[in-house]
């Protein structure tokens, strides 16, 4: 990545994106979303809760008068949004990502880098805030406009609720308000969330467990997996987890889903608090996350043109869905950035 993330308006590529579902899309990924990627993002360190080193992306076209801020879901890294900050800086708008504490290229809590763990939950909401502290510094005359995904939805609802801020308006994607048990009823889960974090705080208080069934890194087939309908994207996230060991992260801890748990329940509980316009925007086919907790949040936001929208059948990471769905959130964060069609 080059030290000086601000583009030239020439250096911006334009070609005609095709369609996820055609032979020519991992071309076109690898030649242009990716070599732009490394040509023009700039990666930024600094120092979020308890001293840990954080990542963060900046992609600032010259002239832009708009940023997204991305806070990203859980296993996530900032460069799981080439084609989106591509897209973004097609429209000139700057896009700034933090990879959150635990994931992509920022600091680790635990021995083992592929437990998903956080000591609490505010641990995230803090690191946040420092970051869209950043941005600010960074891009003082840029209006902000939320993007938040599952986990990341959830930590932007916090912060949004109990920090001052400068972000005008959000989207949140597929947001982590109610986490789907399976075939597990709902209080046996948190049962066993409870108890299992309980016991490793008091045998192994150093050593966070994985939660039940879960484990180091993994790469499902695309048949096997949960998360989109796209192939294509599929297949270049992988391309690119495999490729950096680095990114790889595993199956959530007792610790983490308990705080997941609490935060959920604390986001749905302030909704009342953001002053912001937001797009709750559900994944209709959604694996990962329970629809009821999205409502709730919802029917709690006193902007008037808040709302919650439904993308039906898509699976849980709208952002890298198959066109047809994902093209629909574009729309919203269009409609959020005040561009028209």
């Amino acid at each position: 990545m080059r030290d000086n993330p601000v583009l030239d308006a020439e250096l911006i590529p334009d070609p005609q994106r095709p369609a996820d579902t055609s032979p020519e899309w991992p071309a076109f990924f690898r030649d242009h979303v990716q070599t732009f990627w490394h040509q023009h993002c700039e990666e930024v360190s600094f120092v979020g809760e308890d001293n840990l080193q954080l990542n963060a992306v900046f992609c600032v076209p010259a002239e832009s008068t708009q940023v997204v801020v991305v806070s990203p879901g859980r296993i996530e890294a900032a460069i799981k949004y080439q084609e989106f900050v591509w897209e973004m800086a097609q429209l000139g708008v700057a896009v700034a990502i933090l990879d959150h504490r635990g994931q992509g290229k920022s600091g680790r809590m635990t021995n083992n880098p592929n437990k998903g763990h956080v000591h609490s939950f505010g641990h995230y909401v803090h690191d946040f805030g420092l970051f869209c502290d950043l941005v600010t510094e960074r891009l003082p005359t840029h209006r902000q406009v939320l993007l938040g995904h599952s986990m990341g939805g959830a930590i932007a609802a916090l912060y949004m609720a109990e920090h001052e801020h400068q972000l005008q308006a959000a989207v949140l994607s597929a947001p982590m308000l109610s986490i789907s048990s399976g075939w597990v009823p709902t209080w046996l889960a948190r049962a066993a969330v409870n108890f299992g974090n309980w016991l490793n705080q008091r045998l192994a208080p150093l050593n966070p467990w994985y939660f039940l069934g879960m484990g180091d890194y993994q790469s499902p087939s695309f048949e096997e997996n949960v998360l989109t309908s796209s192939r294509a994207r599929y297949r270049a996230f992988r391309d690119v987890y495999e490729t950096d060991h680095e990114l790889k992260l595993g199956g959530p801890t007792f610790g983490w889903l308990r705080e997941a748990l609490l935060a959920s329940e604390q986001a749905i509980d302030c909704a009342d608090k953001i002053t912001v316009p937001v797009r709750v925007l559900q994944a209709g086919g959604d694996r990962v996350i329970k629809p009821d907790g999205q409502i709730r949040f919802a029917n709690r936001l006193i902007h008037p043109d808040s709302d919650l929208k439904v993308i039906a059948h898509s699976q849980h990471e709208v952002v890298m869905e198959t066109d047809r769905y994902r093209d629909q959130l574009l729309r919203e964060l269009k409609h959020q950035l005040q561009i028209t069609e």
